[in-house]
């Protein structure tokens, strides 16, 4: 009897880390799998300005995310708002040099991705459109 049931806690335990590796690795939602699915329509002149975007994008966000950190450990309010700022702008260039190559995509972006959670329903309408 205990034989089995460490065999069956060692069976779940082993399914629980293989199905968050998958996840963090990009096997489930993710930055890779939302690259992918622009990439899938752009031609290859599209496809090159697009992944210089998204590596200037990344870089950048890196170097705001470094302020944010900084300015958490330090308790300076005031830093850490100008770099919450900073980083909605950099999404909002971001979205913007997008739209500029691939202009199929600008209802995909309008209002910052809203309208594609939930299937477009709006927070407490129930998910009925009366």
């Amino acid at each position: 009897m205990k034989k089995t049931i460490f065999t069956l806690a060692v069976v779940t335990l082993s399914l629980l880390i293989l199905s968050t590796s998958a996840f963090a690795f990009g096997g489930g939602f993710g930055q890779g799998r939302s690259d992918n699915c622009i990439q899938e329509n752009l031609t290859p002149e599209q496809q090159t300005e697009f992944e210089r975007i998204m590596e200037t994008f990344r870089n950048r966000m890196g170097e705001v995310r470094e302020k944010i950190v900084k300015a958490r450990e330090s308790g300076d309010n005031e830093a850490f708002e100008n770099a919450k700022q900073e980083r909605f702008q950099l999404m909002e260039e971001k979205r913007n040099s997008i739209i500029e190559i691939a202009p199929e995509f600008a209802e995909r972006f309008q209002n910052g991705g809203r309208g594609m959670r939930n299937n477009g329903w709006e927070k407490g309408s129930g998910g009925f459109n009366r």
